[in-house]
């Protein structure tokens, strides 16, 4: 298993707060298969 995280904070076009997006996303390494999460927080103080 291949495992790579994401995070970064980004601005939303219709509302004024930070998003703190989270992206994982997991490779299985003998099939090929990808699989993802995606995780979203208006709470920027929460980091990897």
């Amino acid at each position: 298993m291949g495992v790579t995280i994401y995070q970064m904070e980004m601005s939303h076009r219709k509302f004024a707060d930070t998003l703190n997006v989270v992206i994982i996303q997991r490779v299985n390494l003998s099939t090929g298969e990808i699989s993802h999460v995606n995780l979203f927080s208006t709470d920027v103080s929460i980091g990897l």
